[in-house]
């Protein structure tokens, strides 16, 4: 089996928005609760400095912090590795499967799931399991599809708070299958236009779909390829917050990273609801603008704002998240706001999460470059 696969499946970032500060006045037993609670949520993003985390948010001595740990620990809540001064924590499964497949042309994702990992979440609620069945068939349809590997690898965990399972390959590496087929000039870029969604180098048996919907089924993924890693978490509002980094895997190959919390709210017909019409047909995307922006290097050009427009005049709508992006540049909220707007009038870019600068900047390029508002 692969070694990257066969180790414990890499944790996500927790959820933006998580309060740090425990509440003012507890019962002991509220207390020991709200703890369980904030480690749950912190620990996979921080498994070297959770039992600080504890201490800061709820004003503890590291001994009491380390009764609390070690209590979660001895329930099989969490695994603890290391010493005394590097201790490590992080979620227990409560049941694990690892496991390879040929991915041979008849290969059927379903049988896979219901014969493999389908026994891992006995016991989980139905509609959990049916966002797990989506997004599992879409990674590993896609490995078989695209990928030119021979064998996946995977890796199923259950713990007391998520379902996280893992689809890795040694493929030619997603990204890097988009920029070739699509000419485009690296792999950020191909991570962008697959955030849009509709985009496949298939298209005579595929929409472009699969990835995009069972992204909008997951809590987080993490895609890990060849020298970038794309992540995508939801915050407490139920929005994504994308981050992506030069620390993908080395080599060659594509790592899925899926989690699905136990207590989703979600299920697959709503979601799909969400996006489609009535025709089944998708009417709006949603874009990631930070995803366009390279480490430190600010929104400003024609040329950036270009690489967010892309392909997006194919929908009637079109959402433009600007999470995690502080402020943009005359120049590329000209592009998007007064040219594209113009050109396109078919199509309504909506703005969403922009900071004050960012809404400033749109709205002075929607009233006085254009003389009236393009969107």
């Amino acid at each position: 089996m692969d070694k990257r696969a066969a180790r414990p499946i890499k944790r996500f970032p927790a959820m933006a928005n998580q309060n740090p500060r425990a509440p003012a006045k507890l019962k002991p037993s509220e207390r020991a609760a709200a703890i369980r609670a904030f480690v749950l949520d912190n620990v996979g993003a921080h498994p070297d400095d959770i039992a600080a985390m504890v201490g800061d948010a709820f004003a503890l001595t590291r001994a009491a912090v380390s009764l609390h740990l070690l209590r979660l620990t001895g329930e099989g809540v969490l695994e603890a590795s290391g010493n005394t001064r590097q201790r490590r924590y992080r979620l227990a499964p409560a049941a694990r499967a690892s496991f390879e497949v040929r991915l041979d042309p008849d290969l059927s994702a379903d049988a896979v799931f219901a014969s493999r990992v389908a026994p891992v979440l006995d016991g989980g609620r139905a509609s959990v399991v049916d966002l797990c069945r989506h997004a599992f068939a879409a990674a590993l349809d896609n490995a078989r599809d695209h990928s030119g590997a021979d064998v996946a690898a995977i890796v199923v965990e259950r713990t007391v708070a998520a379902v996280e399972i893992a689809v890795t390959d040694r493929g030619t590496g997603l990204f890097e299958k988009i920029r070739r087929h699509f000419g485009l000039p690296d792999a950020r870029r191909a991570a962008l236009e697959l955030a849009k969604g509709r985009l496949t180098t298939d298209p005579l048996h595929h929409a472009g779909e699969g990835l995009f919907l069972a992204t909008e089924m997951l809590d987080a993924i993490d895609i890990h390829c060849p020298n970038l890693s794309v992540a995508r978490v939801r915050d407490a509002t139920g929005g994504w917050s994308a981050t992506a980094g030069f620390d993908g895997l080395t080599g060659v190959g594509t790592r899925l990273a899926m989690r699905v919390a136990l207590d989703s709210g979600r299920t697959v017909a709503g979601v799909l609801a969400s996006w489609h019409d009535g025709e089944g047909v998708r009417r709006r995307a949603h874009v990631p603008v930070g995803l366009a922006r390279y480490p430190r290097e600010p929104l400003v050009s024609r040329a950036q704002a270009r690489a967010v427009l892309g392909r997006l005049e194919s929908f009637p709508e079109a959402t433009l998240d600007f999470e995690g992006v502080e402020a943009i540049g005359d120049d590329f909220a000209e592009e998007i706001f007064g040219v594209f707007a113009r050109a396109h009038p078919g199509t309504a870019i909506v703005p969403a999460r922009a900071s004050e600068a960012v809404a400033a900047t749109i709205d002075r390029i929607r009233t006085t470059r254009s003389g009236h508002r393009t969107g």
